[in-house]
């Protein structure tokens, strides 16, 4: 029989404790930084649910719609707080060895922003539409990056196992998927007819919308999101691109997709509250035995 050596044991052990406050205090560390990222996820998700209603509105405008035109100095004004809110983002980001985005990238972000609006008057609704995406693409991408690197590798045992890649992936690419929809119908609808070039685009992206929203919402998540969705992409197909004319003008195509986007992103902050939840209890966990490991070292000092 093997003989166990008590001592080797009883040796071992004591290194267990004398490390495992620092592996707890590191999990307890990494806990809070995911959780400070979960708050710039939030902000990330603010500033695109902004420039996206944006391109509604601009593209109504520039096809013709000048309801719209009064609506956007608001909506401007909420995009330039988020983007000054961001700076702190990147400055927390900036601490990290490897970070997701800079202060250099907001402001560079900021400039693009600007350079858009003082020439927004002349842009086609095309045009206007290719710029605003091309914001956007940027933002998805510090998005997905920060949630992959910062909370993914510590949410992973904590929360489900798709609640990170729903939170800044899954559902951002639904949202924006329905925010291309608004933006394009409305343009369509403020014009009075589908172009070849819009149908085609808008029948992709009813499509996609459908099969994003199909594999999001499975048992009754985001039952109350998938009624305003599937409701503004029976609209565009049964008044937009199966009739033999637009039925629809710019102001009802823009309300039905905002609430459309809307329901997605109310849904987005209930995954995102779960997944906060998880965090917490985790970075309280890593606490609490730390705090157990902290008093048996006192002891066997004593």
């Amino acid at each position: 029989m093997m003989e166990i050596d008590i001592g080797a044991v009883a040796a071992l052990g004591g290194v267990a404790l004398w490390l495992a406050p620092g592996v707890w205090r590191r999990q307890g560390k990494a806990g809070g930084r995911a959780l400070a990222a979960l708050a710039t996820v939030a902000r990330l998700t603010e500033l695109v649910a902004h420039i996206q209603q944006h391109r509604g509105m601009s593209g109504a405008w520039r096809s013709g719609d000048a309801s719209f035109a009064s609506r956007l100095p608001a909506k401007q004004r909420e995009v330039e707080a988020v983007l000054a809110a961001l700076c702190g983002d990147a400055a927390l980001e900036e601490g990290e060895r490897l970070p997701c985005f800079t202060a250099a990238d907001v402001s560079g972000l900021q400039a693009q922003w600007r350079e858009l609006l003082a020439v927004l008057g002349r842009l086609s609704p095309e045009e206007s539409f290719q710029h605003h995406c091309r914001l956007l693409g940027e933002v998805l991408g510090w998005l997905a990056a920060v949630g992959e690197v910062r909370i993914a590798p510590v949410a992973a045992g904590a929360a489900p196992s798709d609640s990170v890649r729903k939170v800044v992936a899954d559902l951002p690419a639904l949202a924006e998927c329905l925010g291309q929809a608004r933006a394009l119908g409305s343009a369509v609808a403020a014009r009075g007819r589908c172009a070849p070039v819009a149908r085609v685009r808008l029948h992709f992206l009813v499509s996609r919308a459908t099969e994003l929203l199909t594999r999001a919402a499975q048992g009754s998540a985001g039952a109350q999101a998938r009624r305003p969705a599937e409701g503004f992409l029976l609209a565009l197909r049964e008044r937009m691109l199966l009739s033999a004319s637009v039925d629809m003008d710019a102001a009802t195509c823009f309300r039905l997709g905002t609430e459309a986007v809307d329901a997605v992103y109310a849904w987005l902050a209930q995954e995102r509250a779960a997944l906060e939840h998880a965090l917490q209890s985790a970075s309280a966990k890593a606490g609490s035995a730390d705090g157990w490991a902290a008093q048996q070292q006192a002891r066997c000092r004593s």
